[in-house]
């Protein structure tokens, strides 16, 4: 029977991944939180749980009472028409002796007339499975009337020797566990043990835990007697073919060990520590099909963790000061330790993947870490192949330092190991014609190496269109992706994707974006994602950056530019520290995965900002327009422009060198 809790839960979980007003990456894949989901007064999903609660509740209630379903599992036990019949004393001697002599038998998992088998779901399955699993068994019941209750696995839960379940993920079962130990990375599994009547559903990571459980589904349903019946010699294993097949840390396998991170809702010093850890996570995902979870310090000691930050761990304890670009990777016993000055607290990592999992060897068994804190100092890596722009637009020094000055403790950027100075003139600008560019001709300069007329977008002061960066690398077999807080058409992103002699042509751009994805000619494309940078950031690396492919991706932080406009302070302040934030999440992804240089940089500086001791951010607006202020760049994993001003057509002729060009943009004359 589904209680009252459990169709809660279903309609919660169902929901959960449609709110989109949750802080940056609420409900994070990896993360092991037992905090409940809530709504608000003013939720707008507040009426749909209390008519989809009564549906459910009418249809389980119906059903009960339409059933003879029995109240106890003791009772689901002794239900032998439809399961495995009782065996003999015999028999029961004989498997002691010998198990495989046990007759291939067929075992009724679920059918219309009673619950059967109860589906136990692991507490540290992704949110989203839950949700997908859950669907499908409401699926189930809606279009064939199989009836399977369902519950999340509890601390509470009386496990017993036997009982009727169906274990999705690993659950703290004697059976998940079992499997759990000798499935290989990247598998998913299907196994039913005669002896508990449980049927273990297990993958390496919630995306193949639940394609096992489709699997189940898909293959094993009888549509015409709404059946679902297996052997009770079952033991399917899928195999995936990722790039590892095996990491072990002086011999324990990977799989073995928690991320540790000092806290699951981080300070602004934390999020270092906290978006490492999403991208070790994710980099092992993508790469060996293992799913480590991240809790917090104040969890429960696991024997092998990975520490990251300054945890509460004895291990995590430095006597040492560390200064910009210094970092420390230590194995100390059963602990693998991260440490690092900001954002080079993910550095260590990059030395694991550099040194020992990004060559031929699908099977590594890493031995020589140091076990001592020593300090090491950031070098930029040798073979980058991806390139990763950030663009604040509109962001100029003295956004920055007013952020700094009120919101920021730094601005991650700053941390970068070179730093230089960007002129944003366009050629109207050289011309005569305009005493400022605009985020057209800015974009475009950044995009396609060319200066050009106020307005155009990829196109030169000629009107013939310019090959973009995105262009370039698609061209070269890369893979692309375009985010941006402002819409999709806006000046900026639109100079990465398409051409036009107009910015104000949104129809015509918009036209060209579609087709452009229609084509398949970009994998990721979202604009308006607002407070979803960070998340958006992320979910696009998932999707370009773990393949053979190199990749290219633009992120542009729209509303800097936007509030300076208005000369809103506060507005202006919440879009740096937002672009900050991501800005964090995509260095730390590029010092994990060592092959990708990451440059931040903007199109132009908005609102005049200067130094004003009376002001409450030190800095106060002169203008609402744009002004011809020198902009900053900061590169991470290349020695660049440090400490150089160099034109803004100078950024992309250096990306493109990645994508084969050694002449992009070339422009003799301004």
């Amino acid at each position: 029977m589904f209680k009252r809790s459990t169709a809660l839960l279903l309609v919660i979980v169902m929901l959960a991944t449609a709110m989109s007003s949750c802080t940056f990456l609420l409900g994070n894949d990896n993360l092991e939180d037992e905090s409940n989901i809530e709504f608000s007064e003013s939720s707008p999903y507040e009426s749909e749980v209390e008519s989809l609660l009564e549906t459910l509740e009418s249809i389980f209630s119906e059903s009960e009472n339409e059933s003879s379903e029995p109240d106890t599992e003791e009772e689901v036990m002794t239900d032998t028409e439809s399961v495995v019949e009782s065996e003999t004393e015999a028999e029961k001697e004989s498997e002691t002796e010998d198990k495989t002599v046990r007759p291939v038998e067929n075992v009724v998992l679920a059918n219309t007339s009673s619950y059967l088998y109860t589906v136990i779901l692991s507490k540290s399955l992704e949110e989203e499975t839950q949700a997908n699993i859950l669907n499908k068994v409401l699926e189930l019941y809606t279009n064939y009337g199989i009836k399977i209750r369902t519950k999340v696995e509890t601390q509470n839960d009386k496990i017993g020797n036997t009982a009727n379940e169906i274990l999705v993920g690993v659950t703290e079962r004697p059976e998940s566990q079992a499997q759990n130990k000798i499935i290989a990375s990247g598998e998913a599994l299907i196994d039913y043990n005669i002896d508990s009547h449980r049927v273990s559903i297990l993958g390496t990571t919630s995306e193949l835990t639940y394609e096992a459980f489709e699997h189940l589904i898909t293959y094993y349903l009888d549509i015409n007697t709404a059946t679902i019946t297996i052997s009770n010699d079952l033991h399917y294993v899928k195999k995936s073919n990722y790039p590892l097949q095996s990491v072990k840390i002086n011999g324990v396998d990977i799989r073995e060990y928690s991320i540790i991170v000092p806290s699951l809702n981080p300070s602004e010093e934390e999020l270092y520590a906290y978006y490492t850890a999403l991208n070790i996570a994710d980099y092992l995902e993508a790469r060996l099909g293992v799913e480590l979870k991240i809790v917090d310090d104040n969890r429960t000691e696991f024997e092998y963790e990975i520490l990251i930050g300054e945890t509460n761990r004895d291990e995590s304890s430095a006597s040492v000061n560390m200064g910009k670009g210094q970092y420390i990777l230590a194995n100390k016993d059963t602990k693998l330790v991260l440490r690092g000055n900001g954002i080079y607290v993910a550095a260590g990592m990059g030395d694991i993947v550099s040194k020992y999992l990004s060559g031929k060897s699908k099977s590594v068994n890493i031995t020589d870490l140091p076990t001592k804190d020593v300090v090491k100092n950031y070098s930029t890596p040798t073979d980058i192949k991806n390139v990763i722009l950030m663009i604040g637009d509109g962001m100029g020094y003295n956004q920055i330092n007013s952020a700094l000055n009120t919101r920021l403790n730094s601005f991650a950027a700053q941390s970068f190991t070179s730093a230089g100075t960007s002129a944003t003139r366009s050629i109207s600008v050289i011309n005569g014609d305009s005493t400022y560019t605009d985020s057209a001709a800015g974009g475009t300069a950044l995009s396609t190496g060319y200066k050009t007329i106020n307005g155009y977008v990829g196109k030169d002061q000629n009107k013939n269109n310019l090959i973009n960066i995105r262009e370039l690398a698609d061209l070269n077999g890369a893979k692309t992706a375009v985010i941006t807080t402002d819409v999709i058409t806006g000046a900026t992103p639109s100079a990465f994707l398409t051409h036009n002699i107009s910015r104000e042509n949104t129809e015509e751009l918009q036209i060209s974006i579609d087709q452009l994805i229609a084509a398949k000619k970009i994998e990721y494309c979202e604009g308006s994602v607002d407070n979803d940078l960070t998340l958006h950031t992320r979910n696009a690396l998932n999707t370009i950056a773990y393949s053979s492919s190199p990749f290219f991706m633009m992120v542009e932080e729209g509303y800097i530019d936007k509030n300076c406009h208005n000369n809103k302070t506060e507005k202006m302040l919440d879009t740096v520290v937002r672009f900050n934030d991501a800005i964090i999440y995509a260095a730390a992804f590029s010092l994990v995965n060592a092959d990708t240089v990451l440059v931040v940089t903007a199109d132009h500086e908005t609102g005049g900002l200067v130094e004003d001791s009376e002001s409450e951010t030190g800095y106060v607006f002169t203008t609402g327009n744009h002004t011809n202020a020198d902009v900053p760049i900061y590169v991470l994993g290349a020695d660049k422009f440090n400490g150089e001003r160099v034109e803004n057509v100078e950024i992309p002729k250096f990306l493109a060198t990645y994508f084969g060009a050694m002449s992009f943009g070339y422009q003799s004359t301004y």
